[in-house]
């Protein structure tokens, strides 16, 4: 039996009001598609603005038996809304018989968030702001690390509330930012005066934060991809490896050395190898999305170790490595930026050729 939605119809106001990037008419049936509603019914006498996504049904079509989702037209909602009953959110789940019985006339609570759910009824301007804030505080991440957590997700969200009002795609921002990092690559590699090494730390820094806004887009405006995914993680990738060479070129310039090119290509190509092996991975997955990745190594440590390997984990996410990088090269201390850049790349480099092997002894076992 199809998924279906019934959408209360009393009045049309409010439908056309922007809510970061798109109407609360367009989130709405966004929202249900991406939760795996497969049809909608309309209840209510209002004009509507047309919709594209959704086929519609009506109510007398159903059997009286049909389990639906029934959410107001004037409410904005996130996909996990969809999943389970919360008595607090403005969604229920009714039989079409109940729905026919009640002429559309259900009382719905205003909403919020609660967990990882939201449902937010828009019936004023104060509402409206009450949603985007909702949609905001969505936005941020349970995996996020120390400095996205505290640092980077703050402004990225304030970055990416303007750039939905550009009608910017996000793989389009992807690209875009990723040149942000190279410009970082490449005042590192010039080494000096003073301020190229501090503008290496900042546009290094600053492509952190970006990283962020590509994906806040997407979740915002349902333009999700799996060549978004790639493109998120081969961009990180070419910063990471032009900003390392970058860091040993401007330290060998300024040395008058070549030393330090051959160790800057030494890391490229253990960083080539490690992607590598991780990009392998993701076609096998169908994904690409480094997240994906089963990680059979350090998933359920414990003791002494298992401390060692939380703080190694917080060490190693891009956000609190690139912060730390970033500072070094900024106050000018490209030196010790290069060989903590090189010691993370050896660690991590262990840690993926240790989770293949042992992902590739349970291939073996299960064939």
């Amino acid at each position: 039996m199809a998924k279906t939605a019934v959408v209360l119809c009393d009045s049309r106001e409010y439908l056309s009001s922007n809510v970061l990037g798109l109407s609360i008419w367009q989130r709405l049936h966004l929202a249900m598609m991406h939760s795996g509603i497969e049809q909608v019914v309309y209840v209510g006498g209002a004009v509507l603005p047309a919709q594209k996504w959704l086929p519609t049904v009506s109510l007398e079509s159903l059997s009286p038996d049909t389990r639906c989702w029934v959410v107001a037209a004037n409410t904005v909602v996130n996909t996990k809304a969809f999943r389970e009953v919360d008595e607090r959110l403005p969604v229920k789940f009714m039989t079409a018989a109940e729905v026919a019985a009640s002429k559309s006339k259900i009382d719905m609570p205003s909403g919020g968030r609660f967990g990882e759910k939201l449902a937010q009824l828009v019936t004023d301007k104060s509402s409206i702001s009450t949603a985007a804030k909702l949609l905001k505080q969505d936005l941020r991440k349970p995996i996020d690390g120390l400095v996205s957590k505290h640092l980077n997700r703050h402004l990225s969200i304030a970055t990416t509330t303007l750039l939905v009002k550009t009608k910017i795609r996000p793989n389009t921002f992807t690209v875009l930012f990723t040149f942000i990092g190279i410009a970082g690559a490449v005042c590192a590699a010039f080494g000096q005066p003073w301020w190229m090494l501090l503008l290496a730390g900042l546009f290094f820094q600053a492509q952190s934060v970006l990283d962020g806004c590509d994906g806040e887009i997407a979740r915002l405006t349902y333009q999700f991809s799996p060549i978004g995914q790639w493109l998120d993680s081969i961009g990180d990738d070419i910063t990471n490896y032009a900003f390392c060479f970058g860091l040993a070129v401007g330290i060998a310039r300024g040395q008058a050395t070549q030393d330090y090119i051959v160790y800057g290509s030494a890391v490229l190509l253990l960083q080539v190898l490690v992607s590598g092996l991780l990009y392998r991975r993701m076609l096998k997955l169908g994904t690409g999305d480094l997240l994906a990745i089963p990680d059979v190594v350090s998933s359920n440590p414990s003791g002494l170790v298992g401390e060692l390997v939380y703080w190694l984990r917080i060490i190693m996410k891009r956000d609190f490595f690139v912060f730390v990088i970033a500072i070094m090269t900024a106050v000018g201390a490209p030196e010790l930026a290069f060989w903590s850049f090189s010691g993370g790349t050896v660690l991590m480099a262990i840690g993926v050729f240790m989770n293949e092997f042992k992902l590739g002894q349970l291939e073996r076992n299960l064939v």
